[in-house]
């Protein structure tokens, strides 16, 4: 019996061995195509097209203002453009904050795109390009944490990208994300715009994400890749946000590390710049230029009743109308998840007259 157990139990490791290497080689596999979808996709400009090098800046377009996307939910940031500023590539990063990825994770993903904004500097720097280059996190709302149309450096950027970059943790609203994203790629005057996606599963709140996604690349001519995580990937979401096969998948969030590194190797450049050698001497201040190009709207309620500024008392014991006095009504703001985000408060002329009840001997006549 006891020899049986054995070869029971060596077998199964084997099982698990066999199981193991598979499970690794399709882990690195997947890594490699995810890698592959993003180097075709966002690096197509580096590494291919020869004829956005030879476009100047200064002559990029930028999208007029009757054609200028404004998102249709109120919750959402109302960016501003900035066709002043100009460049070749327009890229939007967009990240999944939702409560299923979790903060460890978030971080994970952080790092990625610290290897990813690094290597797409220094091939910017090789090939004579100018990148305009926007973050943008969601969850159930959906911030801009770096916009390009504040004019910071990539250098600046990596080196306060931790404190930008903050987890939320709530739902998954990848239609406000792309909405937003539409907004960030058109806002600067630029030769070509293209979005990457990070999901870690479907969307489940703010609408249909392909639809407005449909319209990003019919009428703006913006690419977009997507890249899901782990094993609630709705591919036929993800797809039909890409228009296309353009979508890629990675294990876990574990993987990122593994991406990055393939992603390194694939795009790494003859010349041996690094990242440290173009940053070298260049200013690293942040500028938050988010207050003046972002207007956050929400849904303003009724005006309140218009009511006295404060309790007018008689001298006496008979009931009697309390005496005209300033009156004041007001009104709050609030966004999607019923937040107030703002208030105001106006005099009004219509006051209600409350009755109150005099206080020690009547008088010989009312006191007003």
């Amino acid at each position: 019996t006891t020899s049986v157990d054995m070869k029971i139990y060596v077998a199964l490791v084997i099982l698990l061995l066999i199981y193991s290497v598979a499970e690794g080689r399709r882990m690195v596999k997947q890594n490699e195509v995810a890698a592959d979808v993003i180097e075709s996709s966002m690096f197509r400009a580096y590494s291919q097209d020869t004829t956005l090098s030879n476009k100047k800046a200064s002559k990029a377009s930028s999208i007029s203002t009757k054609k200028y996307y404004r998102p249709d939910d109120s919750s959402l940031p109302q960016l501003d453009s900035c066709p002043e500023v100009k460049c070749h590539l327009s890229y939007a990063i967009v990240l999944d904050g939702s409560g299923s990825v979790g903060l460890d994770n978030f971080k994970k993903q952080t790092q990625f795109v610290r290897t990813l904004l690094s290597i797409m500097e220094v091939k910017s720097v090789e090939k004579g390009l100018s990148t305009c280059l926007s973050v943008i996190v969601y969850s159930t709302g959906v911030s801009i944490p770096i916009n390009a149309c504040c004019q910071n450096s990539v250098c600046a950027v990596l080196d306060n990208l931790d404190a930008l970059l903050s987890y939320d943790g709530q739902s998954t609203n990848t239609a406000g994300a792309l909405k937003v994203a539409r907004q960030t790629t058109q806002s600067t005057s630029n030769f070509n715009r293209h979005i990457l996606l990070i999901t870690d599963g479907r969307s489940n709140t703010g609408g249909d994400p392909v639809s407005i996604a449909n319209e990003i690349r019919s009428e703006d001519k913006t690419g977009i890749t997507v890249i899901g995580v782990g094993n609630s990937i709705d591919y036929d979401e993800i797809e039909g946000i890409s228009g296309s096969k353009n979508v890629g998948s990675i294990h876990d969030f574990d993987s990122f590390h593994d991406l990055a590194e393939i992603l390194f190797k694939k795009l790494s450049n003859s010349s041996g710049l690094s990242i440290e050698d173009v940053c070298e001497g260049k200013p690293t201040k942040y500028s938050n230029c988010m207050k003046q190009k972002i207007k956050r709207k929400c849904s303003w309620g009724i005006w309140g009743r218009c009511t006295p500024s404060g309790p007018a008392i008689h001298p006496g014991i008979n009931p009697g109308p309390a005496p005209p006095q300033l009156c004041f009504h007001s009104r709050l703001c609030k966004d999607s998840r019923g937040k107030t985000v703002d208030s105001e408060t106006r005099e009004c002329h219509r006051c209600t007259w409350s009755y109150v009840r005099y206080q020690g001997s009547p008088p010989a006549r009312p006191v007003y």
